[in-house]
């Protein structure tokens, strides 16, 4: 009797958990993670009791708006008819994903947002997306044809089995310095990205693995005009839902060094630049405002080609000297003024 009893106590108490758990919205994927500028998609923001989706929120800077589409309230309902009655239609595939329209405003800012899906029992956890200055495609996964792509433009894909590879294919003249950046493992996808170019022959004419972390980057020289092929697969030919890359293709504007990296509030400073595509411009003539935040910062400016890549920028308030040759000894060491209270 008291073997029941317990039993019964026990059973009803894992029963009374189970009515007051509550189902707390999980987001496990995006179908898209990369947004042009000044366009309109659509996206699919799959996950775990996200169904009744009463909004979706972005965290960020402005520029980004996120709108639930609602089902067609025109559709007529599924209905079924059981021979013993109390079966009805369930919604555990709608639970699993929710349809939404993204917005990006033409000037909204290329810094990353987050975005949680707002349900009727809480928030879901946060999924980052990107604003692009490049067009943006999704990568079509067509088995043995090269996707054709127009350049310059940005790919998000994924290398989703064990083996598979993807392929691209570009026209490409002669003399363009064209840069092929993944972004995989530095944005912590598992990819372990290997990245080649070939001619129309077949011939390979530049390949690279782990040139950023285990991430690839190429700058290549067309040596003539022509069609050109990428191939993009794991350098371990692994692969799953989850080795997601990103691939900027074109004759992108990149700096690869800005110096000096830094300067103080309300004081212009003179930026040396090296890089490829950069239409002429060797320096940037910076001017922080004295009111603008401390720390680091991202830099573009416009070229003739289009938005350069950023170069990370320190502004602060203390005074900005530049070292100075020789200054090797120390009877040559360069002469700066340090703030009394600095020293205590």
């Amino acid at each position: 009797m008291i073997k029941a009893l317990l039993i019964s106590y026990i059973c009803g108490t894992a029963a009374a958990g189970v009515v007051s758990a509550q189902p707390i919205p999980k987001l496990t994927a995006l179908s898209r993670e990369w947004f042009q500028r000044g366009t309109t998609q659509e996206l699919v923001l799959s996950g775990e009791n996200v169904g009744d989706a009463q909004s979706v929120h972005v965290s960020g800077e402005p520029g980004v708006s996120v709108t639930i589409i609602r089902p067609d309230p025109g559709k007529p309902a599924i209905k079924v008819e059981s021979s013993a009655g109390g079966i009805s239609v369930g919604n555990a595939a709608e639970s699993k994903s929710v349809r939404a329209q993204v917005v990006v405003e033409d000037n909204a800012s290329l810094n990353a947002r987050e975005l949680r899906v707002v349900t009727s029992v809480g928030v879901s956890n946060p999924l980052r997306a990107y604003v692009s200055s490049l067009k943006e495609v999704l990568e079509l996964g067509t088995s043995g044809t090269p996707q054709r792509l127009e350049l310059p433009v940005g790919v998000s894909g994924t290398i989703s089995a064990p083996g598979e590879q993807d392929t691209f294919e570009f026209h490409g003249q002669k003399g363009q310095e064209l840069i092929l950046d993944v972004l995989a493992f530095r944005a912590g996808s598992p990819l372990d990205s290997s990245l080649v170019v070939l001619n129309s022959a077949g011939k390979e004419l530049a390949r690279s693995e782990d040139a950023k972390g285990f991430d690839s980057f190429l700058r290549f020289a067309v040596p003539e005009d022509g069609d050109y092929t990428v191939q993009l697969r794991d350098f371990r030919y692994e692969g799953s839902s989850a080795h997601k890359y990103h691939l900027s293709l074109g004759a992108i504007p990149y700096v690869e060094t800005a110096f000096p990296a830094g300067g103080k509030r309300g004081k212009p400073v003179e930026v040396a630049l090296e890089g490829y595509n950069l239409g002429g411009v060797a320096s940037l003539p910076l001017s922080p405002a004295p009111e603008a935040p401390l720390g680091w910062q991202e830099v573009r400016f416009q070229t003739e080609n289009g938005l350069s890549t950023p170069f990370r920028f320190h502004v602060g308030d203390l005074d900005e000297y530049l070292e100075a040759e020789p200054n090797n000894g120390t009877n040559q060491a360069n002469s700066v003024s340090v703030r009394p209270w600095m020293l205590c």
